[in-house]
């Protein structure tokens, strides 16, 4: 069984999110009532939680593929991500915290 390579996996999600964003916009899908906009948000924050655990992923990913592994360029990468992955995660909390909220709107 062939692996799936997680670059199309990205590319997908990057893709929907696109769409949906511009959708929007352009007011070719549009919210009829506040459940919808409590489900994609819902998405959306686990989206983010989902975000958060690949990219530590991909931090590890460049540590195990790189030729020069304890290079500045890979450490300054790590910590980047690291703190990009942590920032992808308090913005799934907040968009739980807003879901919470959200629940209670009719």
């Amino acid at each position: 069984m062939a692996r799936v390579v997680p670059t199309y996996r990205a590319r997908y999600a990057f893709e929907g999110m696109r769409d949906l964003q511009a959708e929007v916009a352009s007011g070719k899908a549009a919210y009829e009532d506040p459940r919808q906009v409590t489900e994609s948000v819902d998405l959306i924050q686990k989206l983010a939680g989902h975000t958060a655990t690949a990219l530590l992923q991909s931090a590890t990913a460049y540590r195990e593929t790189s030729r020069r592994p304890e290079s500045e360029e890979n450490r300054k990468t790590d910590v980047l991500l690291g703190e990009a992955a942590i920032l992808a995660q308090q913005l799934a909390q907040k968009l739980q915290q807003a879901l919470e909220s959200a629940k209670t709107i009719r």
